[in-house]
């Protein structure tokens, strides 16, 4: 994201959050494609609940955006498919290797969304930023743990 440390203009927002619903819709596809991979039921079942979550995001981010006058781009779709192939890397790779992945993803996510924050002066979409972010930190702190063994559920 190419933001400076000023208020971003109508153009820029569009062009942000159209970025931010392309990652959310493949971190929707990574997670279901994980998780009807996962053989570990604890595991697949919170991939699940990420993917639920995640695509909550995509639905507000969308509203956000049409509610500004905006739309969203080809580009959110130009891809479709390219979560699912990554999620389909889940069993080749192993678990941790893919928790790995998934908690550079959600970090970089939250890093994002903590720049766009500090950018934006509209309360109600500060509000959904500041919540997709924290459920974008939520998300990786669970799967790190969950990798470094920290975090057990029913096999």
């Amino acid at each position: 994201m190419d933001l400076e440390n000023r208020l971003v203009t109508q153009k820029q927002l569009f062009r942000v959050l159209n970025y931010f619903i392309f990652l959310e819709r493949r971190q929707v596809e990574i997670y279901l494609s994980q998780s009807a991979r996962c053989l570990n039921r604890h595991l697949a079942e919170a991939f699940h609940h990420f993917a639920v979550v995640e695509q909550g995001h995509v639905d507000n981010l969308t509203t956000a955006l049409e509610a500004r006058g905006g739309r969203v781009g080809p580009v959110a779709y130009l891809t479709e498919g390219l979560g699912t192939l990554a999620g389909r890397a889940f069993r080749a790779s192993g678990a941790r290797t893919m928790l790995r992945l998934n908690v550079a993803i959600e970090t970089k996510a939250a890093t994002d969304y903590r720049r766009l924050i500090a950018r934006v002066d509209d309360p109600q979409l500060r509000n959904t930023l500041i919540s997709n972010c924290l459920e974008e930190e939520m998300h990786a702190a669970w799967m790190d743990a969950f990798r470094r063994g920290q975090t057990y559920g029913p096999e």
